[in-house]
């Protein structure tokens, strides 16, 4: 049986402003499935609003920057 491959999700940058996009992460970059990789940067913005990662949660690799 073949080996299922991790999705990237994005080569471009993601920002992620509020709780609400890092809900809608999987839904957004998803596609379809479980977003394991970004190759390109993911910034999680500085803001009180975002209370949680757990949108995030799948997401094992970012090849580029991760940074807030």
């Amino acid at each position: 049986a073949a080996v299922a491959q991790p999705l990237e999700c994005s080569s471009a940058n993601i920002d992620l402003f509020t709780q609400a996009d890092v809900d809608a992460f999987q839904s957004n970059f998803g596609n379809g499935g479980t977003c394991r990789v970004v190759t390109g940067n993911l910034r999680v913005l500085n803001n009180s609003s975002i209370t949680n990662l757990d949108g995030l949660r799948g997401l094992t690799h970012v090849d580029g920057a991760l940074s807030n």
